[in-house]
């Protein structure tokens, strides 16, 4: 996830080709909703998770609004559409002087606002980083 994460920030910095950037939001959002699915089934069943803790991972996972967000973004790249869940997806790739700057727009639809694919990753991120940290958990 940390990877695609830098890859991300790389697109940011010096844009090389928009359907890059497009796939690096997806596969972040897609390996953050992985770490969840890799925390909760092989942590917990290798008992490296106690059951509160896997309580609060998944509390975590369902009520942080960029983790949350961050799902319904990789379910709608997985599904492409949805009947139970809300869709969100990169709306637009802006360039500002080429080559230099860039950004992604994530669209929810059937909200007006779009958010910021790196402001989104970015929180992720801090959330995933604060739970391994509360629980002092190693990566292995």
């Amino acid at each position: 996830m940390l990877r695609a994460y830098s890859a991300l920030e790389a697109d940011y910095q010096n844009l090389v080709d928009r359907n890059k950037m497009m796939f690096d939001v997806d596969a972040f959002f897609i390996f953050s909703t992985h770490l969840h699915e890799w925390m909760k089934r092989d942590m917990a069943k290798e008992c490296m998770l106690t059951p509160e803790q896997l309580n609060e991972l998944n509390r975590l996972f369902y009520t942080d609004p960029a983790l949350v967000l961050g799902k319904d973004i990789a379910n709608t790249q997985k599904h492409h559409t949805r009947t139970g869940g809300r869709m969100a997806f990169v709306a637009e790739v802006s360039v500002y002087f080429v080559g230099q700057r860039a950004e992604a727009q994530i669209q929810v639809v059937g909200e007006d606002a779009p958010k910021d694919a790196l402001g989104l990753a970015t929180q992720a991120v801090a959330s995933w980083q604060a739970f391994i940290d509360d629980h002092k958990l190693q990566p292995t």
